[in-house]
């Protein structure tokens, strides 16, 4: 992700050492601002200088369209994840002791990002291990590489017993799938089984993975209250001992939908962090989490592919997380990578 620069205002007197930049000329003075090119959901700052020199002179933007589609804070612009591409005119206003006294036009353009695979690397990954699973196997998910768990979350938590399958050849053609499809149900609040109220389903890898290219292919469950969700998960917490010393934690989550944006955006969370301190009983936690906004509700019982990219190469720079939809990067952090297989 580009730097977000503070605002540069430089002692030069001429305008001209700024390539391709004209001045805006008012009143004696002279506004010169440089364009900006920003990637979808990159923030820029505008870059100016005001000659003569005068620090009492203060420096506004606006966008000269309507509908803009951008965000102006103070003198900085932001793109947000799902902004298209295009050129947008903006304005820089120089104003001393409430006057105008010089104006200058500017263009801001905006780039998509680069799909999945396409570089913010700094060195590429080795790829040292691959793992598929289409669910076509004699065994379908309850084989050497899956396990279903029963466990406590929410009202019912989640049971084994809720799981389906099949490898109907009729049932996995009509969805265009490859060999099996598995079925995760979640029972409603109104559900006539009141044992099953709030329940839900987990699978579970029987192996671990480290940093690498996670995807799965699924259709979330297409109205509020559960969670579909998707997580590299591990921690060696037991309770009464745990320090900061002796902690050791992974988890980075997709979680669908996101809150305030319906199914126009789900979450992604990555946590390096969550125990109960032994000496204090307070629960300890570091995470970082993200939106990912979509350009329309993924809930419309279609098959969408949710993708988390994991990078740890921080000698090389290479220490992030990216969450995908559809082969599209629309979410990325630096902060609180894990470190540990899950």
């Amino acid at each position: 992700m580009k730097k977000v620069f503070p605002v540069i205002i430089a002692l030069l007197m001429m305008g001209s050492i700024f390539s391709g930049c004209n001045p805006g000329t008012l009143g004696g003075y002279t506004l010169t601002v440089n364009d900006i090119t920003l990637e979808a959901g990159e923030s820029e700052a505008v870059t100016y200088v005001i000659s003569p020199d005068d620090a009492s002179v203060e420096v506004t933007i606006s966008c000269n369209e309507a509908e803009c589609g951008l965000i102006i804070n103070g003198l900085e612009i932001t793109a947000l994840q799902d902004a298209p591409e295009g050129q947008h005119t903006f304005t820089a206003t120089a104003k001393k002791q409430g006057e105008t006294i010089a104006t200058k036009e500017f263009k801001v353009t905006v780039t998509q990002k680069s799909p999945a695979g396409n570089p913010r690397w700094n060195k590429a990954p080795e790829i040292k291990n691959v793992f598929f699973d289409d669910f076509g196997g004699e065994l379908g998910f309850s084989s050497v590489n899956w396990h279903l768990v029963n466990y406590g979350w929410g009202q019912n938590g989640v049971s084994a017993y809720n799981a389906m399958y099949t490898r109907s050849p009729a049932v996995v053609n009509a969805e265009n799938a490859t060999r099996g499809i598995v079925v995760l149900p979640s029972y409603g609040h109104y559900y006539e089984d009141t044992s099953k109220r709030g329940q839900g389903t987990c699978l579970i890898s029987t192996n671990s993975y480290g940093p690498g290219l996670y995807e799965v292919r699924m259709k979330v469950v297409p109205r509020f209250g559960p969670c579909s969700a998707i997580w590299p998960y591990y921690t060696n917490s037991v309770q009464g001992v745990n320090t900061e010393e002796n902690q050791e934690y992974t988890e980075i989550d997709i979680e669908c939908p996101a809150q305030g944006r319906g199914f126009y955006a789900w979450g992604g969370v990555t946590y390096t962090k969550y125990y109960q301190d032994a000496t204090t009983g307070k629960i300890v936690r570091s995470s970082t989490g993200v939106r990912a906004e979509v350009d329309s509700p993924y809930n419309d019982g279609n098959w969408n592919v949710f993708g988390i990219e994991w990078r740890t190469d921080a000698a090389n720079g290479d220490s992030y997380v990216i969450w995908y939809m559809d082969g599209k990067e629309v979410a990325f952090t630096t902060q609180n990578v894990p470190q540990y297989t899950a």
